[in-house]
C-alpha cells in the first residue's frame, strides 16, 4: 500500500512540473488520466497498476496547475490610486524602512488584491492597521525586478506592487483578531528577549526560538548561509517536538485523555506555526507533527517518509506554486528526505565514527541533509560551503540545550530579572560560541566559493544518483539476505 501513497504523491507534484514548465495545458492531463484508466484493463500485474496511480496523479497535479493559471485575475494597467487597505501581514522591517503587505478595502476595481510596499525611514505599522496610501500601482510582472523577487510575491498570491507611495494611518485592529493576538504574543516574546540580551544574540535567540529571522543582521545572516548553518535561525521539526512534549508533560501532569490531549498539542503546533509567520519549513515540520499525532490517536505505525510525501503533496495541493518557488519548502523536504531516507546510506559508511556526545548521529544526518540541499543551494545562490559539514558539527551539538534554556530564560523574564539570570548567562555563554564558531568559520580561507551556478542537467542527474543510491539501500538487506542463504 505505501508503494501507491509515495507513487500518488510523486505524481502529483510530477504533474505540476509538467505543467509548469512544458505548458501543454488541459490536453495532456486529460490524455494521462485516459491511458491510465485504460491500464489495469490491459493488465492487473503490479507494475501496471503502479504506472496508471502515478499517471492519475500526474494528470491531476496537471488539473490543479492549470485550474490555479484559469482563476488568476487578469491584471489591471499601472495608475495613481489613492485608496484604503489593511496591513495583512506581519510588517519587514529593513535596513531602510519597512516592507507591507496590503490587502485592499475599497469599493473599487482593487477591492480584496494585494500589494507590497516598501517605506523609508522608521515606521510604527503593525499587522491590522487600516490604512490610506497614496501612489503609483504597478502590476509586478511588469516592474523591471529580479525574478526572484516576482516568484515570491507570486507565490504569496500579491500581484501589485507601490512606487513612491506617501501612507497614513487611519487605525488599529482591522485585521483577523487571532492572528492579531498570536503576533501580539511573539512581539511580546521579542520585546522580553532584547531586555534580556543585547544584540545580535538577542536576534539570534529570537530566530533559534520563533524564527525570527529578519531582526538577525545582515553580516550575520551572511554568515551563517556562507557555513551552511542557516538551518539553525528557521524553524524545524525539533522547534515543533519541543512544544509537543512541554504539551505531554502538562497532559501526564494533570492527568488529561490522551484524545483531548493529542487534539491539544496538534491545535497548539498549528497557532505556533501562525504565530511564527507560515513559513514553509515550518508548515512542513507542522504537517508531518500533526500526521505523527493522528497515527498516535488511532493506534497506527507513524512512517516518516510516507509523512514526508503526503505532507508535500497536501502543500502543493493547497498551492501549486509551493514546489516551483518556494525556496524554503525545497530545501526543507530535500533536507527531511536526506535524513530519512539517505541516513541509513551514510551510517553504514560510518560505522566507526566516534558515538560520543552525539557526534555519529549529527555527522550522519548533516551529511545526508548536506548532500540532498547541496546541489540545490549551488544552482540557487551560486555558493559552495567548503566549511558547512565542521561548522555543523560544532554548533548543532549545544542548539538543543540552547533552545531550552532560551526558553526558560523568556519564561522566568517575565517573573523577575534575577530570576531569569539563572538562565540567562549559560544562553549568553552559548549564543556566543555559536556566533564565535559562525563567523571564525566564514572568516576562513576558501571557507565558501562563489561559483556562477550548477547547470540544471549535473543537479538532475545528482539527484537520480541519491534515488538510486536510496533505492538500492532500502534493498541491501534483501540482497544480503539471499546472499546469506546461498
Amino acid at each position: 500500500m505505501r508503494v501507491y501513497v509515495y507513487t500518488a504523491c510523486v505524481g502529483f507534484v510530477a504533474g505540476i512540473f509538467v505543467a509548469y514548465f512544458l505548458a501543454l495545458g488541459w490536453s495532456v492531463g486529460i490524455f494521462l488520466l485516459l491511458l491510465a484508466l485504460i491500464l489495469p484493463f490491459v493488465s492487473r500485474e503490479r507494475a501496471v497498476l503502479i504506472t496508471a496511480v502515478f499517471l492519475i496523479a500526474t494528470s491531476l497535479g496537471i488539473f490543479r496547475y492549470e485550474f490555479w493559471q484559469v482563476n488568476q485575475p487578469a491584471l489591471l494597467p499601472a495608475q495613481s490610486v489613492n485608496i484604503q487597505a489593511v496591513v495583512n501581514d506581519e510588517p519587514v522591517e529593513q535596513d531602510t524602512g519597512m516592507r507591507l503587505t496590503l490587502k485592499f478595502t475599497d469599493d473599487s476595481m482593487f477591492k480584496n488584491k494585494e500589494a507590497v510596499v516598501t517605506l523609508n525611514g522608521p515606521q510604527e505599522f503593525t499587522y491590522g492597521d487600516l490604512i490610506s496610501i497614496k501612489g503609483n500601482l504597478t502590476a509586478v510582472e511588469a516592474t523591471n525586478v529580479t525574478d526572484y523577487w516576482k516568484e515570491y510575491l507570486k507565490l504569496r498570491g500579491i500581484q501589485y506592487e507601490f512606487k513612491y507611495a506617501s501612507v497614513s494611518k487611519i487605525k488599529s485592529g482591522a485585521g483577523n483578531s487571532a492572528f492579531s493576538f498570536l503576533y501580539g504574543i511573539k512581539h511580546t516574546f521579542l520585546n522580553k528577549i532584547s531586555e534580556l540580551l543585547p544584540e545580535p544574540e538577542s536576534s539570534l535567540v529570537a530566530g533559534i526560538l520563533i524564527g525570527a529571522r529578519t531582526t538577525i543582521g545582515k553580516e550575520v545572516l551572511a554568515e551563517f548561509n556562507q557555513t551552511g548553518v542557516s538551518h539553525v535561525v528557521a524553524i524545524s521539526g525539533y522547534n515543533i517536538t519541543i512544544i509537543a512534549n512541554a504539551i505531554g508533560a502538562v497532559i501526564l501532569y494533570f492527568g488529561i485523555p490522551t484524545a483531548i490531549g493529542l487534539g491539544l498539542s496538534g491545535v497548539m503546533i498549528v497557532l505556533f506555526v501562525i504565530m511564527t509567520g507560515l513559513s514553509a519549513s515550518a508548515v512542513r515540520a507542522a504537517v508531518m507533527s500533526v500526521i505523527l499525532l493522528l497515527a498516535q490517536k488511532e493506534g497506527r505505525t507513524y512512517d516518516a517518509g510516507t509523512a514526508l510525501v503526503v505532507t508535500a503533496l497536501l502543500m502543493s495541493l493547497w498551492n501549486p506554486l509551493t514546489p516551483l518557488y518556494d525556496f524554503s519548502f525545497q530545501l526543507s523536504f530535500l533536507a527531511a528526505a536526506g535524513i530519512i531516507w539517505l541516513s541509513p546510506v551514510v551510517g553504514r559508511l560510518l560505522v566507526r565514527a566516534p558515538a560520543l556526545y552525539g557526534v555519529k548521529e549529527i555527522l550522519t544526518g548533516t551529511i545526508a541533509a548536506e548532500a540532498m540541499i547541496m546541489p540545490l543551494i549551488i544552482y540557487k545562490t551560486g555558493i559552495v560551503s567548503l566549511i558547512s559539514l565542521l561548522a555543523n558539527i560544532l554548533i548543532l551539538p549545544v542548539v538543543p540545550t540552547l533552545m531550552l534554556l532560551g526558553a526558560i530564560m523568556i519564561v522566568l523574564g517575565f517573573i523577575a530579572y534575577p530570576v531569569a539570570f539563572i538562565a540567562l548567562v549559560p544562553t549568553h555563554i552559548l549564543l556566543l560560541y555559536v556566533l564565535r564558531v559562525v563567523s571564525l568559520a566564514a572568516h576562513l580561507p576558501f571557507a565558501y566559493l562563489q561559483i556562477a551556478s550548477l547547470p540544471t542537467a549535473l543537479m538532475l542527474i545528482w539527484y537520480l544518483a541519491m534515488l538510486c543510491l536510496i533505492l538500492y539501500e532500502r534493498k541491501l538487506p534483501e540482497i544480503l539476505h539471499k546472499k546469506a542463504l546461498r
